[in-house]
């Protein structure tokens, strides 16, 4: 079958895992594109299977499902994964240099937070993900006087070693209300005295602010 010719390995487990030497840069629509080459030039007289045919036998009758990463991956290790056999001999060595760097920081990390974990009270580890980070714009001024709603603001991700205090105080849009058309404020009034504005709510709509000189600016034309 023309499957088998592509793929090197199957992971035993209860959803067999394609793996293959590109495996990161195959998708689904190039997998189907390329059986769709293969039938073209292989059984040119037999019916190819739609698109969403072969998404379920691939999915569901075959078991099978691509490879995904159970986190992120580095920039260096992805691209020395997608790289071809003559590429990954040329940058072997920066390559386990790089694995190497990593299993000691990992390790010297491991031995900061034990270290944190026996001394709470006079030290604190920290840890943060400089890849993946939403930063706050830094400037010199209050927070106060940012516009609260064209911030992004740091997300914490608390594992009870480390409390960060961050206290912000949303900005008032206008110092009063705005005047609605003495038409919307004819037809509040109505409902009012008809009832259908519950009793306790009406004086909140009888001293909203009226004028005739205010624009209607939602013109809604119910018919029935």
């Amino acid at each position: 079958m023309w499957i088998t010719t592509m793929f090197k390995k199957m992971d035993e487990s209860n959803e067999e895992v394609i793996a293959n030497d590109r495996r990161e840069s195959l998708t689904f629509p190039k997998l189907y594109s390329l059986y769709a080459e293969w039938m073209t030039e292989n059984k040119p007289n037999d019916a190819k299977a739609t698109q969403e045919q072969y998404r379920q036998i691939f999915y569901k009758e075959f078991n099978l499902d691509f490879f995904k990463p159970k986190k992120d991956q580095c920039l260096k290790g992805e691209v020395h994964q997608k790289a071809s056999e003559s590429e990954k001999e040329t940058t072997a060595i920066d390559y386990a240099l790089h694995i190497a760097n990593k299993s000691i920081v990992r390790e010297i990390k491991e031995n900061d937070k034990a270290e944190a974990k026996q001394l709470k009270k006079t030290l604190i580890t920290a840890c943060f993900d400089l890849q993946n980070i939403l930063t706050t714009p830094h400037d010199q001024l209050n927070w106060i006087d940012l516009d609260y709603h064209k911030v992004k603001t740091r997300r914490l991700n608390k594992n009870k070693n480390l409390d960060t205090l961050w206290s912000h105080t949303l900005v008032i849009a206008y110092k009063s209300l705005h005047p609605i058309t003495q038409s919307k404020y004819k037809d509040l009034m109505s409902l009012c005295s008809s009832g259908e504005i519950p009793e306790q709510y009406r004086m909140f709509y009888v001293n909203l602010p009226h004028s005739n000189t205010v624009t209607n600016t939602v013109d809604l034309d119910i018919e029935d």
